[in-house]
């Protein structure tokens, strides 16, 4: 039960994240965007590893693809601060 809230919460403040990082065009707080997807996929990897039943599992998945895109708009994000 712990896992599944733990991802939860993990995958909110994801989602919260890209929120935050759609409305802005500078590189201010980009390093607490990438430690907060950094944790996130680690954690979600972790958990599917050690997978117990299918919710943990589907909720690991779910964290690692937001997680996934997460990463890769700080990705485009710095590209296009830096070449662009």
């Amino acid at each position: 039960m712990f896992k599944n809230i733990l991802l939860a919460v993990v995958s909110l403040v994801n989602l919260v994240f890209i929120f935050l990082m759609q409305g802005h065009q500078s590189v201010d707080h980009i390093d607490v965007h990438i430690i907060v997807a950094a944790l996130a996929l680690i954690i979600s990897v972790l958990f599917l590893i050690v997978r117990r039943d299918q919710l943990n599992f589907t909720f690991a998945i779910i964290t690692l693809l937001i997680a996934a895109y997460h990463i890769s708009l700080i990705v485009l994000h710095i590209y296009h601060y830096v070449y662009v």
